[in-house]
């Protein structure tokens, strides 16, 4: 996908990659883009020299850029003058914000802030603020706070009327006069940090002590194109140019009608040495001002490191956020929760948890049918021997009485008796042998189910011997069970009769009778019996049915998600093996997308050709730049403010007579004359006596006496009092 810068004209942009990984070539593209509308101005500040490719690339007049005006800072070429003193106007505003954007550069640059350095902020805003209004230099703000500055300290005293910084340089001033060391004491650290940059004599202080130089608001308004090579400068040296640049444009923007003025970028490659509060200024107040920033940094640790300040006041105004391979875990992790959280799906699957799952239902009719055949042998052999004892006993007793009309008497006798007795006994023993033996055969329908289809598969009825077989056995089972049984029975009559017989005819007769018998009887038996059975059993079985039933769909689908976690880590991975000239680009409130950087053309075709024309371009740049002079010019410039410095002022001639006024107008010369020469009117007084001392003293002190001081020409105290 390809990124248009043309569309980006209100957004800051950061860069995040690694070396080698293709930032350089996304901003020279940026860079073709941009001034090719023909709609922005370009500031480039890179402390590599990245900004090479984009020289030759204007450099070519086949690209049709040749309209534009450029100004390119190469140290080995010319001198860019570059005052951060310079006011944009003569008010006291644009000194003040000269004198702070000094102050704000030299505290950034090493990490200061006002309130552990006062007297140092202190000092440096107000020399500042003294030589921005007077047009001066970083090299004259040196010598102000030396000893020797004596007279350039009167000098821009002589006429400043600020009431507020005035009374500090003043005591500076009398410090260097009266008590030089405590002046050096108070001023060195100050002086330490000038030295540190104005001491080559060369590169850099022919750009810092030229009164005149880039102009940021004329190069905004004017939709310039401004390249500063840094790349021959040390790694202090170049931080220091790209803050005070940065610095120039943050304040000059701010005075431009907001909305309502022409787009400029400020492009910082590799600005780990270029970050400071004034970037994090820039993001925060002027992309209405129409200066935009667009950073480039190879480890997100090279931002982090610059405080939570900084770091967050460029993360949150940055709305252009585009990543390259990020190789280290916790920066990986960092970016992927800064730019993936709101678009990350939850509800994603993870590949490898598919399962048989259940997705629907739908009827079904099921037909089944089975067939059986069973065959069965059996042959039992029992032998049974059985015993058996019963013993009874029976007593019976009768009586019986009869009367009649008639009386027959006879008498007589009788006297029976009989016995018998019965004995009975019974035995038995059975013992059992039995074998048995059986086979079967089945034949039966199946109906098959497979759980990785999506429902019931029926086959073809198929005859299957489900099982067949035989068994047999032989078992002897042998029960003795003996019963004896003994019975008895007796049996005993005894009758008597005895009758009479009378003659009369009333005839009445009794007979009494008495029965008594008893019987006992015992029996016992014995009995074996044998037994031999044999069978077969042979059975045949068809079964069929239907019958309606819902059955599940299956499906393989997986069962787990990606949680939060998870999903940063995946994203994390991908940052850290995107491949060269490869980012990810996340656009205000748009989701994060993939890109690579498109491939450009070369800016000559002709090796010969480029050899021609490139020194030609930049010879004609530094002659049409305003900003630019030669080595000669600035090493001159400064040579004349230096002696003018150092110059002797003339000794007065006091033999020389007393110049003689012209008098025009006698009368008023006489008037004057008198004023000037003649006491006002008041009574002559008597000069006042010495006072004696105080204190008790001695006869031998009364010649002494305390006489007042005071100045010849002092005036005595009017009153009307004599002494």
């Amino acid at each position: 996908m390809k990124l248009d810068w043309s569309k980006l004209a209100d957004r800051h942009a950061v860069i995040v990659g690694a070396t080698r990984k293709g930032k350089s070539y996304l901003m020279n593209s940026a860079a073709r883009i941009i001034v090719a509308t023909g709609l922005e101005g370009l500031t480039w500040a890179d402390p590599h020299g990245a900004c090479r490719d984009f020289a030759e690339w204007l450099a070519n007049p086949e690209n049709g850029q040749t309209g534009h005006t450029v100004h390119v800072l190469d140290s080995s070429q010319s001198t860019f003058p570059l005052n951060p003193l310079q006011p944009v106007d003569d008010s006291w505003d644009a000194a003040h914000d000269a004198a702070n954007n000094l102050a704000s550069v030299i505290e950034n640059h090493f990490g200061a802030s006002p309130e552990q350095t006062p007297l140092m902020s202190t000092i440096v805003y107000s020399a500042g603020l003294a030589c921005s209004k007077k047009k001066l230099t970083m090299l004259e703000m040196l010598e102000m706070l030396s000893l020797g500055g004596h007279a350039l300290r009167e000098n821009i005293l002589r006429d400043f009327n600020n009431p507020v910084v005035r009374p500090v340089l003043a005591d500076l001033h009398e410090l260097a006069q009266n008590r030089p060391h405590e002046f050096l004491a108070q001023v060195q650290s100050t002086r330490n940090r000038l030295v540190r940059w104005l001491g080559d004599n060369g590169r850099l202080m022919r750009m810092l002590s030229q009164r005149t130089g880039f102009n940021p608001r004329t190069v905004m308004d004017g939709r310039h194109i401004t390249l500063a090579d840094l790349s021959r400068f040390s790694y202090s040296e170049a931080s220091f140019i790209g803050s005070i640049m940065t610095a120039s444009l943050f304040t000059a923007a701010r005075r431009r009608p907001p909305l309502r003025c022409a787009r400029h970028r400020l492009f910082l490659d590799e600005a780990e040495s270029l970050i400071g509060i004034n970037e994090a200024r820039v993001t925060d107040q002027c992309a209405k001002y129409g200066l935009n920033l667009v950073i480039s940094i190879q480890r997100l640790q090279q931002l982090l490191a610059k405080g939570p300040l900084v770091a967050d006041a460029i993360f949150t105004n940055a709305l252009v956020k585009i990543f390259f391979c990020v190789p280290e875990p916790e920066s990986a992790l960092y970016v992927a929760r800064l730019i993936y959280t709101p678009f990350l799906n939850l509800s994603e699957w993870k590949p490898g948890t598919e399962r048989p799952i259940v997705v629907a239902q739908h009827r079904e009719r099921l037909s089944n049918r089975s067939r059986a055949n069973h065959v069965a042998e059996s042959e039992s052999t029992s032998v049974t021997t059985s015993s058996s004892y019963s013993t009874g006993r029976t007593t019976t007793h009768a009586y019986s009485e009869a009367e009649s009309e008639s009386i027959t008497e006879a008498e007589g006798t009788t006297d029976t008796e009989s016995f018998s007795d019965a004995l009975s006994s019974a035995s038995s023993l059975a013992d059992t042998i039995g074998s048995s033996s059986s086979s079967f055969a089945a034949l039966s329908d199946s109906v098959s189910f497979d759980p990785n289809t999506t429902g019931l598969l029926f086959l073809q009825p198929t005859q299957t011997a489900v099982g067949q077989g035989a068994s047999s056995g032989t078992g002897l089972s042998s029960i003795t069970a003996a019963t004896r049984g003994t019975s008895s029975g007796r049996t005993t009559t005894v009758a008597n009769s005895h009758s009479t017989s009378h003659s009369t005819a009333h005839t009445v007769g009794r007979t009494t009778g008495y029965t008594h018998a008893i019987a006992e009887s015992e029996s016992e038996t014995h009995g074996i019996a044998h037994g031999r059975s044999r069978g077969t059993s042979r059975g045949h079985s068809t079964t069929t049915g239907d019958a309606e039933t819902l059955a599940s769909t299956f499906e393989c689908l997986p069962t787990q998600t990606y949680s939060l976690e998870e999903q940063l880590h995946r994203i994390a991975g991908r940052l850290m093996q995107l491949p060269r000239r490869e980012a990810i680009v996340k656009i205000e409130d748009q989701e994060p997308f993939y890109i690579r950087t498109e491939d450009l053309t070369p800016a000559f075709k002709n090796p010969t050709f480029k050899k021609r024309m490139l020194p030609l371009f930049l010879n004609t740049c530094a002659l049409r730049s305003p900003f630019t002079l030669s080595h000669a010019e600035a090493d001159a410039a400064i040579a004349e403010r230096i002696a003018a410095l150092h110059a002797m002022p003339p000794e007065p001639d006091l033999t020389a007579p007393e110049p003689v006024p012209i008098i025009d107008d006698p009368d008023a010369y006489a008037q004057r004359f008198h004023a000037r020469e003649t006491p006002h009117m008041r009574r002559t007084k008597k000069p006042r006596p010495p006072r004696r001392p105080r204190g008790n003293v001695g006869p031998k002190h009364t010649r002494f006496a305390v006489v007042d001081g005071g100045k010849s020409g002092d005036s005595e105290p009017e009153d009307d009092h004599d002494y």
